[in-house]
Order: structure tokens, then sequence, then C-alpha cells
């Protein structure tokens, strides 16, 4: 019985020492791994990165990593039981200390430390993880407006003279009057509350005191873009920015009127509406190809990134996994926008 309390005891105090001696190690010898998050999906981000940089990290810093809708991070081994400080840059330094973010957010939202009013963090002897941040703010607390963009095609529809709006829902009566794009698409950029949903439509007049001259909805209903005892348009706001894609006046998608467009470019997608795959027919030759799938709210929910795309390609997209609804694909080249089409899940 002494011998078996012996040992244990022994067991205990040999654990003890043990720890003592991994705790001695870190917190003088060893480093442990940071991982730095931030989400650029408020702004357009650099076609060449994102970069943490600046006060501890020097004016190269490190090229950080999407990983996926917009949210870059990089993991960095750093030394214990020191402060480190940094801000997020969206471009390289090209050799100079400018592009990084802008402070007045940080500095409001009190996560800034030094002379040049840097982001912080701490480093004990475990490894770290630290939140998603907003580029330019502390936390999504400061965010309270998203910026949403709304689009409608009226070219098959005679557009009234005094233009079209915006309105109904948590817009009211008079709503907002779009600005013509050009080829009678009409847009407008509002901000808007987050975490709520708004909702709304379109009309072709302005309301003349009236709630008359709303866009017809029963191509809304057979759509599935309604909600609500008015059969109104919506959209849940988060707090990234969202580009909402054209629609079709009285449609919940782009109609065929605009799709000689996209087929001008040498350009087609099959089938759509679209169940389990969706295909893209290169009829041109790209030497570097970006195609994105993105939902209502802007989210891109599937990304290729090509080069070398020839005449002829067949480019498949698995969809299976999307909920029914509107999406768009998203075609770009070198940084330059090519086209973006509309087409529906089943």
């Amino acid at each position: 019985m002494k011998f078996k309390l012996f040992c244990c005891l022994l067991f205990v105090v040999s654990l003890s020492v043990t720890e003592a001696r991994d705790s001695y190690v870190k917190s003088h010898n060893a480093n442990v791994d940071v991982t730095f998050r931030v989400d650029m999906s408020n702004l357009d981000t650099h076609e060449e990165g994102v970069y943490l940089a600046g006060g501890s990290f020097g004016q190269q810093g490190y090229l950080m990593t999407d990983d996926g809708n917009d949210v870059w991070s990089v993991t960095l081994p750093l030394a214990v039981n020191r402060r480190y400080l940094y801000k997020f840059r969206n471009q390289p330094s090209y050799d100079t200390w400018d592009g990084f973010e802008n402070v007045s957010g940080l500095i409001s939202g009190d996560c800034v430390t030094g002379a040049y009013n840097d982001r912080y963090v701490d480093v004990a002897t475990s490894d770290i993880v630290l939140p998603v941040v907003p580029y330019e703010r502390c936390n999504y607390d400061q965010i309270t407006t998203s910026d949403v963009t709304f689009r409608v095609d009226m070219s098959a529809v005679d557009t009234h003279e005094e233009g079209v709006y915006l309105a109904g829902g948590t817009f009211g009566q008079e709503g907002y009057l779009m600005i013509d794009d050009g080829n009678d698409v009409w847009s407008v950029t509002l901000p808007l509350p987050v975490n709520q949903r708004h909702l709304y439509k379109f009309r072709n007049q302005p309301s003349y005191g009236t709630w008359n001259g709303f866009e017809d909805t029963s191509g809304l209903i057979s759509g599935g873009c309604n909600i609500g005892d008015y059969n109104d348009r919506y959209v849940d706001v988060a707090t990234s920015d969202i580009d909402l894609p054209v629609v079709s006046y009285e449609s919940c998608v782009l109609d065929q009127v605009r799709i000689v467009e996209f087929t001008e470019l040498k350009m087609e997608i099959y089938p759509n509406p679209a169940t389990d795959q969706l295909h893209l027919i290169m009829n041109d030759n790209f030497s570097r190809l970006n195609i994105e799938v993105v939902n209502p709210l802007g989210i891109s929910l599937i990304h290729k990134e090509m080069k070398d795309v020839s005449l002829g390609s067949v480019i498949e997209f698995d969809v299976h996994y999307l909920p029914k609804g509107m999406y768009v694909l998203k075609i770009s080249t070198h940084g330059e926008m090519v086209t973006t089409v509309p087409w529906m899940k089943q």
C-alpha cells in the first residue's frame, strides 16, 4: 500500500515537473502560432492581395490568403510574452508605407495603441486565433449600415418620362428615384440598417401622392421572389455591402431580352434553369479567367480561377447543393469584369 502511494505521489510530482518545464520552455524559448483574420467584403480587394504589415511586421509584411467570401488570414509563429503591433493593408507595399487601412474606425472602436494607431495583440504561451474583424473597424458592432445597390432592367417596357423609383415596403410611398446607368438599366445605392430584412418594389413613375404605378406582382409570385401581404421583393442585409443582380421589371430574373449581350461575347450557359450541373461554353480564348457564382446577397459561393482557357472549353459547376433561387455568374479576366449572367437553380 505504501509503495502504491509512493508511486502515485512520484507520478504527480513528475507530471508537475513536466508541466512546469513545458511552461518554462514556452515562456522563454518557443514560439506560438497566431492567426490574423480580416473581412474585406465591404470594399474592392486589391488584385495583388491583402497584407498584414506595419508595426512589428515591417514595411513589406506578410501576404494573407483568401479563405473564402473575401475573408483573408495568415498564421505566423511569434515569440511569447510580447505585444505585437500591426495593421491590414489592401495592396503590396511597393516599397512605400502607403495603402494601409484608415485608422479612424480603429480609433473610434478603441482597438489601437502607439503613435501610429496600430492594432495590437498580446501573445502569451498558447496559440491564438484572433476573431475575424472588418477592414478599418475593430468589430462588427461598429457597422450599423451596409450599402445596398438595387438594379432593374426596364428595356421590356416603356420607361416613364419622370423615371423609375425604388419604393413601397421599407421605402414608403415616395421612395427613391433611380438613375439610368445606360441601356435602360436603372440603379440606386442606399445605406440600409444591418441585420434586417428590407421590402420593396420598383415603380415606373413617381408616386404623385398615391400608391399607384408599382410593377405587377404576378411575375414575382411565379418566380418565388416575393414575401408578405403585398408580395414585395426583399433583401436581407448583413454587415457587408450588397450589389444585387440586375432583374427585369416585374420579374425575379433578368429575362431573355438582355441575354443577347451575353451571347455577343461568344459564350453560352446551359441548362438554365439548372438542377445539378451548370455548364459554361467558352467560344473564345482567355489567358486568365475568374468565374464566380454569387447569390442575391452578393456572397460568392463558388469560385474558379483558370489559366489558358481555350476556344470550345466547357467549364462545369456542381450546383446540386445550392438552395433553389436566383444566382449570378460573374466572369472576369485580368481584374476586369467581362460580363454577368443570371440563372435559376431549380
